[in-house]
């Protein structure tokens, strides 16, 4: 595991909470914002728990 992919995963696990970009869509010269950035907050975070056949590096969960 890099020293970025670990950073990542404890930034997620302590803050739960990230923003996903703007959605753009262009055609030719044109570009239209489909969605502007969005900040989405988490209640719990677990790290690199077996889920099914995987192990995810985390799991976000909101509203448990």
């Amino acid at each position: 595991m890099t020293a970025l992919h670990h950073y990542a995963e404890q930034l997620l696990n302590s803050r739960k909470s990230l923003v996903l970009p703007p959605v753009e869509a262009t055609y030719g010269a044109r570009t239209k914002t489909i969605r502007e950035a969005k900040r989405f907050t988490f209640d719990s975070a677990t790290l690199e728990t077996m889920d099914g056949e995987t192990i995810p590096d985390v799991i976000l969960q909101k509203g448990r």
